[in-house]
């Protein structure tokens, strides 16, 4: 049985993960993170949900309206170059993302 990780915070530099942290079941992310190989620090994926009328949910996370979604590791699924034994992804439903330093989504809002 899997386990809730609360609280998730990754900060990337040139596509790479480069700080890890979180509120609640860390060492959970960390155990599964630690024993992986190739790409696992490399960003995967990200989508930003664009429909208002849907709400995060099990099968819809990644649709709602300023719903972040972020991946990490093996992306070959998607055609993308990463290889990795490892493949993480988290819905956010408050984030906030910044590019450049410019806010895209804050707080769950579209900033854009």
């Amino acid at each position: 049985m899997g386990q809730l990780i609360k609280g998730i915070d990754w900060q990337f530099q040139k596509g790479r993960l480069v700080k890890i942290d979180a509120e609640d079941n860390f060492d959970a992310f960390q155990k599964m993170y630690e024993h992986s190989t190739g790409d696992k620090d490399q960003a995967a994926l990200l989508s930003i949900g664009l429909n208002p009328t849907v709400k995060p949910g099990y099968l819809t996370d990644s649709l709602g309206l300023g719903t972040v979604t972020i991946g990490i590791g093996e992306n070959q699924y998607l055609s993308g170059e990463n290889e990795s034994s490892f493949q993480f992804q988290a819905s956010l439903s408050k984030a906030t993302v910044t590019v450049d330093g410019e806010p895209i989504v804050h707080k769950g809002k579209l900033a854009v």
